[in-house]
């Protein structure tokens, strides 16, 4: 395949050759800048060659074709759990044994990503680390240790923050001070033969974790607070990195991307530069009329916010206290910015739901498409249990009732001609018991990486799944507890207390 920006780099003598595993498809590789900001910091330096291998593309490097099996060391990001099957897949199919006991740290296998650095128990079995935070302070730290020796750089790094080594006990999650633009690609890979689904652009990670605290959000409970990139550095990014790409289109990167202070100034340059720009899933309370203009002017005609619920009591209590009227409101102010497409992620089966959730989500979606001449699509997910939130205790809604939601909900709209997405309810829950689980997870991943349904490998390990997805002791130890987080479990409790307060307490508005 032809790309521009890929690295062509011929070991020689003394080169540590790093394979870089992606557990998805090539396409979704090029969106992850994790991902390719390891390929490009690992090939700056003299003595490392990185090359790429993702699931679709087997065990032959997509650099230099390589085989995977011939590594010194593999490096995987994984940003969805049930990815770790794919992992396992991905070494059982180039020869190299998956589980930790038997490959010997030969070649070692570190893995990384917010799934893995909130719960490292359920792949402990199968990677000799997992990195516990941010790529700026710890990849140099692994890059020392493997330049020493790489098949005793595990036994360097266990037990050190922001490593973790199932022997080691505890693990402290370590957090970048700054977002470095050593570790920000400004040349990206971009497919010379094909488009990609999303288009081509520049990625440019504008702000890393989030401030706000959504009850349910991990990403958000893990990398809090909020660290922002300078703006003289994204715009030094932006400038340099639109003609070295080839591209006129900026993609952000950011979990509240208004919370930057300087996100209205960033938006100003790109459009004095004549490019456009791609915003992620914004926050209602964080939009204008000005704020919609400026992005519709720079190219955007889809804009997505997540309400979560249809419910103004949930919203309140799960962090996002949005009145109805300021959907319609943002919806209407949207549609006159130029505006075509509104976006909107909802929640089923959250605690404390009534049961007519899916009609209200329902209504309160009709309502915004009579107030604004947009189209509608809408995404809809069951409510997943994770570590490090509020919410980590709480339990999955029944398979057959949140079956008969979602169906009660796509039917009501897609009779009114709109465009209905869903996450399976079965899926959720084996993605809930990867994420509360421990170190015994290792044996679904296996079954599942032989070909075995996600189902029948849990069978066969005796996982009850649906009893991993439900309703956890508060005072039990979890699985995650091993990893210090600057929010401690005392003040996780403390938020869920407050969730229920508001849910039980509350007068039924958003504010």
């Amino acid at each position: 395949m032809r790309e521009m920006n890929a690295v062509r780099r011929r070991s020689r003598p003394g080169s540590i050759k790093v394979g870089l595993l992606y557990p998805s498809t090539y396409e979704a590789s090029l969106a992850s800048l994790a991902y390719q900001s390891m390929y490009y910091y690992l090939n700056s330096l003299p003595d490392f060659v990185a090359e790429r291998f993702t699931y679709d593309h087997g065990t032959v490097g997509l650099d230099s074709g390589s085989r995977l099996s011939s590594m010194d060391a593999l490096l995987a990001s994984v940003h969805y759990e049930l990815d770790y099957a794919n992992i396992v897949e991905m070494l059982r199919s180039a020869g190299v044994e998956s589980l930790r006991e038997r490959r010997r740290s030969r070649p070692p296998l570190i893995i990384g990503g917010p799934a893995a650095a909130a719960n490292p128990m359920p792949i402990s079995e199968i990677a000799d680390l997992v990195v516990v935070g941010d790529m700026e302070p710890l990849l140099p730290r692994l890059v020392e240790a493997l330049a020493r020796a790489p098949e005793s750089a595990v036994e360097e790094l266990e037990g050190h923050d922001g490593f973790f080594h199932i022997g080691a006990g505890r693990v402290r999650l370590v957090r970048a001070e700054e977002l470095s633009l050593d570790f920000h690609p400004i040349a990206q890979l971009q497919p010379v033969d094909a488009e990609p689904v999303w288009g081509r652009s520049l990625l440019v990670e504008s702000s890393r974790g989030c401030s706000r605290l959504c009850r349910f959000c991990m990403e958000g409970n893990v990398y809090f607070p909020a660290i922002h990139r300078p703006l003289d550095q994204i715009l030094r990014i932006v400038e340099r990195g639109l003609p070295a790409n080839d591209v006129e289109r900026v993609t952000f990167y950011s979990l509240s991307f208004f919370d930057h202070p300087d996100a209205d100034s960033m938006l100003r340059a790109i459009s004095e530069l004549g490019a456009q720009a791609s915003l992620p899933s914004i926050r209602l309370d964080t939009l204008n009329a000005d704020r919609l203009r400026a992005m519709s002017d720079l190219g955007q005609r889809t804009l997505t916010v997540a309400p979560e619920s249809g419910a103004c009591r949930l919203r309140r209590a799960l962090g996002k206290p949005w009145p109805e009227e300021e959907l319609l409101s943002v919806a209407s102010m949207a549609a006159d910015a130029g505006i075509e497409v509104l976006k909107l992620y909802y929640m089923l089966g959250l605690p404390g739901e009534d049961p007519d959730s899916a009609e209200a989500i329902a209504r309160e979606v009709l309502r915004v498409k009579r107030a604004a001449h947009l189209r509608i699509s809408v995404s809809v997910t069951p409510f997943m249990p994770k570590p490090h939130t509020p919410l980590q205790w709480a339990g999955m809604e029944d398979d057959g009732s949140l079956t008969r939601k979602i169906h009660a909900l796509t039917s009501a709209l897609r009779a009114e001609g709109i465009k209905v997405d869903f996450y399976s309810s079965r899926l959720a829950r084996i993605q809930t018991a990867i994420a509360r689980g421990g170190p015994e997870i290792a044996c679904p991943l296996e079954g599942k990486a032989r070909g075995l349904t996600w189902g029948r490998a849990f069978s066969a390990c005796g996982i009850d799944v649906d009893a991993r997805a439900s309703r956890l002791d508060r005072e039990e130890e979890l699985p995650w507890s091993i990893v210090d987080l600057p929010r401690p479990m005392d003040a996780l409790r403390r938020a869920a207390d407050a969730y229920w307060m508001e849910l039980e307490g509350g007068d039924g508005r958003c504010a």
